[in-house]
């Protein structure tokens, strides 16, 4: 029988570091599209709208993609709190069967 041992503080931390990574993702997906449209339209002149168009098109669709990745790494911190969380309670229910069976038979764990 091969031996598993999991260091369930370290699976969360690497959920707490998911939860930081997530919000920090978050905030920068919080841009300011007008103000992005409204910085680079000076530049670009009456000539540029239709890049005007395009840009826009393409910071929407950034910001949506860098919120679904700030979603991913939430995603992350919750799974990796209940795998520790179920990690701690099998091993404890497994630790009190065994005392309890090693008790009944007279043997000491």
């Amino acid at each position: 029988m091969s031996e598993l041992t999991v260091a369930t503080d370290g699976i969360r931390k690497y959920g707490s570091t998911s939860t930081e990574a997530a919000g920090r993702i978050a905030q920068a997906a919080a841009v300011d599209l007008g103000a992005n449209i409204a910085a680079v339209a000076p530049a670009v002149g009456p000539v540029g709208i239709e890049f005007l168009e395009a840009f826009a098109r393409a910071q929407a669709t950034h910001t949506k993609d860098v919120a679904a990745l700030a979603r991913f790494y939430a995603g992350n911190a919750a799974t990796a709190g209940a795998a520790a969380q179920a990690y701690d309670t099998t091993d404890h229910a497994i630790a009190t069967d065994l005392t309890a069976a090693a008790g009944s038979t007279g043997a000491t764990a």
